[in-house]
């Protein structure tokens, strides 16, 4: 079969010493660029630079940096050494100190940096450092978090910056388990945060840095040990607000705590309502209060608290139970105010969903305009506060949803610019507010919907300005979310274009200032894919990918311009785009492969010119084996709907293609396997006649298509037929001997039995047959008894077991130089054995490493010899070269193509280069 390793691969001779062979590009076949982009994302700010996480093609994901500048703009470590990704996350304090989270191969450490290589160092080694979320926190120049050293179970931890300042704060919870610090922030200078000690259950603590300083401060439910904890924690002047159960347990309320036990109490006595005891959804902050969205019985509110029983109250009275959480899961109330009022989504059930305002009080709670009159949804999901307005999406029910702008009151909201004009909408998202400017996304072209460009406005018409242009090419512009921070008074954002792929973009609000920062990972991962690599005539086909064409056949002498287009391989409009099976007759390529969107098969003939490219079978007739090429002609078992699945032939034109023979007459098949070439004939296992399974030969004619020995003299017990010391070599099962190792010389008389397997007659299954210099190995299985590999010269005495171990070969076996290479069942490594005493070895490269091989099930993988070596692509993508020897073998190239052929002296193979993509190489 083309292009496997099973069940004879490769008889290879002696190894010669190392050539040095230099691989090189043969041509860009695709000059189209497909870049590679870096993928820039978790963009945040800190002091007058903008870090994010990118992947310049060759370090993996790792921490950049940029202050605007191409020049500024570099990775700041390379915190997973080599190609490993290492995952940054970010975490921004106040100054020039910058913390991240990275994973170096062993755990999530802690980092910190001034923004260059020199100052970049880890804090934590063996710790795995959990500072995301709210499980971080940065107090007067010291940064809280959660970490876990694997002895104490995630504890808070402290750090200032340096290592000998970087230490466990406390260890609440002893042992693995942890007390989980989460929900951290400050009052009045001090951590509060949440945590459980085993016995009282998540609670609300707090500390000063030092483990004599960390204290309990209330336990919300003292009857309880498995009590929802707080969470929620936000501080509004000297009062810290969280939510959690009553002192009862039950439904979740809203506490307030001045940092004391006896100064924490419960501010609300809300009942379980529709989301069960999960009665506080949201809270943001506005001035001197906290604002909450609250559920009791009769549905969601918008509720504020000024820190007392009787300031913490109701400022709305929906009739709609689902008001403000509007049927989503969560519920996200916004973090900023214009002025002193907060705008919010609601459905009162009357108006639809629309934007509301509030100043915290219920007089001053109203809605702020019904955009989309009566109960059609007019307010839009995002929004943004900035110089002194609030910008959202918006449906007035005639021009879709659109931007708008509004100061806070009904006459001063109203539409920004109809950016998709008409009906359409352009549905901006992606608000972001830089100084008095903010930046959205918005689509103007209806045809074009998943195309967004990137908008600036200052809250009028005329500053609404559209700052890109970016036209369609595979790969979105931008992604939501949209990534993007800022960095001195300029914007930072991530997209792509067709030129660079997905990159870090800066824009300073007008077109001309919107461009590419910096282009990180210069790779192209387009290119023209060489693939299906085929031979004949002493060049090289294959198919590939160009600019207007999906796929086409190609052919190639190892030079440029010997590198050819030849057709586009297209029947009755179907076009060919993989390739089953190949050989060569008279020097013509002859291939069989399916056409797209039908289930048939075409057998395919090629000269090397489009006039000499064409399909050679006649309707109704498919091939159905592999092609196997003998005798200057091709053989392949084709199936009609008169003769079944029978031999047929070609020599390359439809008139030399047709039925060798029907060896069973109508529609039944004789079941035609192993065809193999030998001696310039045919040879193959058939049922002819259901006479039993025989030995076969055929010249191409039906005269010549003969049993090489009686039917019912033996039966092939496995289709595997091996060339070996110029003989035919097969496994054969006979009422005398039972299942015995036999050879020929494609003559009855010169047929025999060589080796004898069992006394006890015993069926032998054999799966693998390879020949390697002077010793044929075969594997298979004993029916009902042992399996393994074995070792024979062809006689009875010199007949071995390779390991007494039983073990079953994988689909990878090939000879070289003596000794034949393998992967177990199971297993991708590469073992090899040259049948002596010492057993099978895993084959390492010159660094002592074990050979891993790509995965049977994911690639059609090759091996082929050149110039005394052996060739193959790992697990890895890497082209292995090897001598059969530990210290021969060594990796020469990355990021090649499972699919290798050697044609003459040369060796084609798939190789992605950063400049040209994935394009056709060649060593020679």
């Amino acid at each position: 079969m083309r292009r496997s390793w099973t069940p004879l691969l490769l008889t290879l001779l002696c190894a010669a010493p190392a050539l040095g062979l230099t691989p090189r590009l043969v041509k860009d076949i695709n000059t189209l660029p497909s870049p590679e982009g870096s993928e820039p994302d978790f963009m945040v700010r800190s002091g007058n630079l903008t870090y994010f996480v990118a992947n310049d093609g060759e370090n993996g994901q790792e921490l950049w940096r940029t202050d605007g500048t191409e020049a500024g703009t570099f990775q700041v470590v390379d915190a997973c050494p080599g190609e490993c990704s290492s995952g940054s996350f970010p975490v921004a304090v106040p100054g020039d100190l910058f913390f991240f989270v990275a994973f170096d191969g062993s755990d999530q450490s802690l980092w910190v940096t001034k923004g260059t290589p020199a100052t970049t160092f880890r804090l934590t080694d063996g710790v795995e450092a959990q500072a995301f979320g709210r499980r971080v926190f940065w107090i007067a120049g010291v940064l809280y978090f959660a970490a876990n050293d694997g002895v104490h179970g995630s504890e808070l931890w402290r750090t200032d910056g340096t290592a000998v300042g970087t230490f466990l704060v406390a260890d609440l919870r002893p042992g693995p388990q942890g007390s989980n610090p989460d929900e951290l922030t400050d009052l009045g200078g001090h951590l509060f945060f949440q945590a459980d000690n085993g016995a009282s259950g998540p609670s609300l603590w707090k500390s000063d840095g030092t483990a004599q300083s960390t204290q309990l401060v209330r336990d919300p439910v003292p009857s309880s040990a498995t009590h929802p904890g707080p969470s929620l924690l936000r501080t509004v002047g000297k009062n810290l607000f969280f939510a959690a159960p009553g002192p009862r347990g039950g439904a979740i309320q809203l506490w307030r705590s001045d940092g004391t036990a006896r100064g924490t109490t419960t501010l609300t006595s809300l009942t379980v309502g529709l989301r069960g005891n999960n009665t506080i959804l949201d809270v943001t902050v506005l001035g001197n209060r906290l604002l909450f969205a609250a559920v009791t019985a009769a549905g969601e509110e918008l509720w504020a608290s000024d820190g007392t029983p009787k300031g913490t109250r109701a400022l709305t009275a929906f009739t709609n139970p689902r008001a403000i959480s509007l049927n989503a899961l969560r519920v996200f109330l916004p973090r900023t105010a214009v002025g002193n009022r907060l705008m919010f989504r609601a459905d009162d059930g009357s108006h639809g969903i629309e934007l509301w305002t509030t100043d915290g009080t219920p007089k001053g709670t109203r809605l702020l305009k019904d955009v989309c009159p009566g109960t059609c949804n007019g307010a839009g999901v995002t929004g943004v506060a900035a110089g002194g307005r609030w910008y959202f999406a918006a449906n007035d029910g005639s021009r879709g949803f659109e931007p708008w702008v509004t100061d806070g009151t009904e006459g001063g909201t109203r539409i920004l610019r109809d950016v998709c004009r008409g009906t359409c909408s352009s549905s901006p998202f992606g608000f972001f507010a830089l100084g008095e400017r903010v930046f959205f996304l918005a689509r103007s072209d209806s045809n074009l919907p998943e195309l967004n460009q990137l908008w600036r406005s200052d809250g009028t018409l005329r500053s609404t300005v559209r700052l890109t242009s970016f036209v369609t090419g595979g790969e979105l512009p931008f992604l939501d979310p949209f990534v993007r921070n800022s960095v001195g008074n300029a914007l930072v954002f991530a997209a792509a274009d067709l030129r660079h792929g997905r990159e870090i973009w800066r824009s300073d609000g007008t077109a001309q200032g919107t461009r590419l920062l910096k282009d990180v990972n210069r790779g192209d991962e387009g290119g023209s894919f060489p693939r299906e690599l085929m031979t004949a005539g002493g060049r090289l086909y294959f198919l590939a990918y160009i600019q207007d064409q999906p796929s086409g056949l190609w052919k190639s002498d190892g030079t440029e311009a010997g590198t050819l287009f030849v057709d586009d391989l297209e029947e009755a409009g179907l076009l060919v785009s993989q390739v089953y099976s190949s050989a060569e007759a008279a020097g013509r390529l002859i291939f069989s492969a399916p056409s797209s969107n039908t289930p048939s098969t075409l057998l395919w003939t090629s000269d090397g010119t489009p006039e000499g490219t064409r399909t050679l079978l006649p309707d109704g007739v498919q091939p159905r084996s592999s092609l196997s090429a003998a005798g200057g002609k091709v053989f392949f078992v084709g199936g009609d709907p008169v003769h079944g699945e029978e031999l047929w032939v070609t020599d390359g034109t439809p008139a030399g293609t047709r039925l060798v023979a029907d060896l069973t007459e109508g529609e039944s098949s004789p079941r035609i396997e192993g065809l193999t070439a030998f001696n310039g004939r045919l040879y193959f296992s058939a049922d002819a006649e259901f006479q039993g399974r025989t030995l076969w030969t055929s010249d191409g004619t039906a005269a010549g298509t003969t049993p090489v020995v009686a039917p019912g003299a033996f039966s092939l017990d496995s289709p595997v037929l091996t060339e070996h010391a110029g003989r035919l070599w097969f496994i054969a099962y006979d009422d005398t001997r039972g299942s015995a190792l036999w050879s020929s010389d494609g003559t009855t008389a010169g047929t025999a039995p060589a080796v004898d397997f069992s006394a006890d007659s015993k069926t032998f299954s054999a799966t693998h047959l390879v020949s390697a210099g002077s010793r044929l190995f075969f594997a298979g299985e004993f029916i009902g008894g042992e399996h393994g590999l074995w070792a024979t010269d062809g006689t009875e005495a010199g007949t071995r077991r390779v390991n007494p171990s039983p073990f079953t070969l994988g689909q990878r076996v090939f000879g070289f130089n003596g000794s034949v290479y393998f992967n177990l069942a199971g297993s991708q490594n590469l073992w090899k054995s040259d049948g002596g005493d010492g057993g099978p070895d895993i084959l390492r490269d010159r660094e002592g490493q074990p050979i891993v091989l790509l995965p049977s099930f994911a690639f059609d993988s090759s091996i082929v010899s050149l110039a005394g070596r052996f060739y193959f692509v790992d697990q890895a993508g890497s082209l292995i070269e090897s001598d059969g020897t530990d210290g021969g073998t060594s990796a020469i190239l990355e990021n090649v193509g499972p699919d290798l052929l050697v044609v003459g002296n040369r060796l084609f193979f798939r190789h992605r280069d950063r400049e040209t993509g994935h394009e056709l190489w060649v060593l020679e």
